[in-house]
């Protein structure tokens, strides 16, 4: 999927959405939504018409939103699956991170749904932090951002679920 602004570095980019009938600008770090845009099988706009739906579900415009919506068709492929006691997962580095993350050798899976996570600065304003295709998944438990808040509920997810990778970034 192409994001436009990807080239734009940490300069934020902004979009007008219909939103349950309202007009909401909502800016983006496009250079980091490029992390999650090969697992998108939909283009940029069809993924920011979900987006708008998602946020038009919500009855107030205030706080954090990090949700999963299903969509009406396969958005992409989540690249976070469930792990049994014994399976073959592992804590490892991705590229490009530099703390590691708990990991399984597999396929990503086609999903319909879409996970929005960001906040309402305004009724009018959303700030969308990431989208990705999959459910959400709270920050993992060597994210350096995570709070103390988080951190009980990272764990119990991230026990019983790992990131998929392919064999050779083993």
């Amino acid at each position: 999927m192409e994001i436009p602004g990807a080239d734009s570095g940490d300069k934020p980019n902004e979009v007008l959405l219909d939103v349950g009938g309202d007009p909401v600008v909502v800016q983006f770090d496009a250079a980091h939504l490029m992390a999650h845009a090969d697992d998108f099988t939909i283009s940029w706009n069809e993924a920011l018409h979900g987006i708008a739906g998602a946020l038009g579900l919500r009855d107030t415009r205030t706080g954090v939103i990090h949700d999963g919506f299903v969509q009406a068709n396969e958005v992409g492929l989540t690249g976070v699956i469930d792990v049994e006691p014994g399976d073959s997962s592992f804590w490892g580095h991705r590229p490009g991170r530099s703390v590691p993350s708990h990991l399984k050798v597999g396929t990503k899976v086609a999903t319909r749904d879409l996970c929005v996570w960001g906040e309402w600065l305004a009724p009018d304003r959303f700030d969308l932090w990431t989208c990705y295709p999959g459910g959400p998944a709270p920050r993992e438990i060597h994210d350096p951002e995570i709070g103390l808040d988080e951190i009980d509920e990272a764990i119990a997810f991230w026990a019983t679920h790992a990131i998929v990778i392919d064999r050779g970034e083993r």
